[in-house]
């Protein structure tokens, strides 16, 4: 178990004494030493996945074989989950209600997210983009008219025979999609779900998109937690030794 984890159960567990009115265990002294000490054996630092940007994300498509079901679907969450920076749970909760289609694209509905925990919703415009293979506009349309799907999840489980049940997939389904198709097109480096949202903010990174912008879809609240994408997807775009040693 990650230490992010650990602390965030033990979060949870003071949360739910102090509602009680009592005492969290969580704040004893043994506890605390306990912690700091899987914390200095473990280390903190995040996995990093890389970041599935266009010369990634063409592969991942290509990787998906057929045009059944099963494919719209995984063409579809493969595509809004890069236009939309969306993270993995954000994919798996979206319903049919949350969508509004126009001739411009697509606006959809985020009603509860990691950083918006009291639901207050938000709004993250999809464009139509020309290039049909890479428009999740188009691909999410495809999956709604040939799944039937008239409201309720809008991502859902398929039957080994490849009907369409009423169960919404997992947000692990769609790290398994990635690493899957990532294999498939043996592709070299660590990918995961969060590997689609990482890729949007690096390629609008590198196409030089304000920031302002590019928070304006990832809702990120800090640009601290914004640019550590931004560092890896630009590492090597003007490193110092190179200006150094000519």
């Amino acid at each position: 178990m990650k230490v992010s984890t650990i602390r965030r159960r033990l979060a949870a567990i003071s949360v739910r004494h102090r509602r009680a009115g009592l005492e969290s265990p969580c704040s004893h002294r043994i506890v605390r030493e306990v912690v700091s000490g899987i914390a200095r054996e473990k280390g903190t630092a995040p996995r990093r996945v890389d970041a599935a940007t266009l010369d990634v994300l063409r592969p991942l498509l290509l990787a998906i074989r057929g045009d059944d079901l099963a494919a719209k679907r995984d063409r579809a969450i493969i595509l809004l989950g890069f236009a939309a920076a969306l993270r993995r749970s954000e994919l798996a909760a979206l319903r049919l209600e949350d969508l509004r289609f126009s001739k411009r694209g697509l606006l959809l509905r985020i009603a509860r997210s990691k950083t918006d925990q009291e639901g207050a919703g938000t709004e993250i415009a999809v464009p139509l983009v020309e290039n049909a293979s890479l428009c999740a506009v188009r691909a999410v349309r495809a999956w709604i008219d040939a799944a039937g799907i008239v409201e309720g999840p809008l991502f859902r489980s398929l039957t080994p025979h490849r009907r369409v049940q009423a169960l919404p997939i997992a947000g692990r389904d769609v790290a398994n999609l990635v690493q899957r198709l990532a294999r498939r097109a043996r592709l070299d480096g660590d990918f995961s779900g969060h590997s689609l949202r990482a890729g949007f903010v690096t390629a609008a990174a590198q196409a030089k998109v304000p920031l302002d912008v590019i928070m304006r879809t990832t809702r990120h609240r800090s640009l601290a937690v914004l640019t550590a994408y931004i560092r890896r997807g630009d590492a090597f775009e003007a490193p110092a030794l190179s200006s150094i040693i000519a």
